[in-house]
């Protein structure tokens, strides 16, 4: 019988969408691609037959509230700032007890269903499942038995932390890759390599600051 699985997906605020894609994009085209990211990312999940129920944490931001009910998300409201501080905050105030916890990162832009079951399929092989990026150091999904029992870490070298931690805990885990959840945008060249491969991503150059 497939576990009841939630999903955890913590969304910036507008003010600070991709702020490392300065350099190539002005503040309105970053909040368009941010906001074009995640509704990706919340429709994908939504379709997903191995999920139950996709909560979206928000930094108190009236946008993105707006995207998690057109998406039909729950919604958790936080004050911390970073992706890690969002995800604790968010497991401690969780409506409800799923047994299984999707945390995925809201700016992958590959995400598609096929992925996403094939990663919750191959999680019931393990207590842990993590999902390294392009770059194999940072961490783009992690799948967990609730409740969350694994110290999380997210950012640079969050990947190689998080099998550390498994270790530490005796936890039984195991890494996923797939080119689809692999692919972040977080830096100027992750943008143009995605533009250049698929249009939809590319933002008006026309558009003002």
């Amino acid at each position: 019988m497939a576990k009841t699985t939630w999903a955890l997906v913590p969304i910036n605020t507008l003010q600070r969408a991709k702020s490392r894609l300065a350099p190539s994009l002005n503040s309105k085209q970053r909040q368009r691609l941010h906001l074009q990211l995640a509704s990706h990312v919340l429709a994908t999940l939504q379709a997903c037959r191995h999920l139950h129920r996709v909560i979206v944490v928000n930094n108190n931001d009236d946008a993105i509230s707006q995207l998690a009910r057109k998406f039909d998300c729950a919604e958790i409201i936080t004050n911390e700032i970073g992706t890690l501080n969002s995800y604790q905050w968010a497991l401690k105030h969780l409506p409800g007890k799923p047994e299984q916890i999707l945390l995925i990162a809201s700016d992958l832009p590959q995400v598609n269903v096929d992925c996403l079951d094939e990663l919750l399929i191959a999680a019931v092989r393990q207590d842990i499942t993590i999902v390294p990026d392009k770059h194999f150091s940072g961490t783009n999904a992690l799948v967990s038995p609730w409740p969350v029992k694994l110290p999380l870490a997210f950012g640079n070298n969050s990947y190689q932390q998080h099998i550390y931690n498994a270790q530490h805990c005796q936890l039984s885990w195991g890494s996923f890759t797939h080119p689809r959840l692999a692919w972040d945008l977080d830096t100027p060249g992750d943008y143009h390599h995605i533009a250049q491969h698929n249009p939809k991503w590319r933002q008006p150059i026309s558009e003002a600051a």
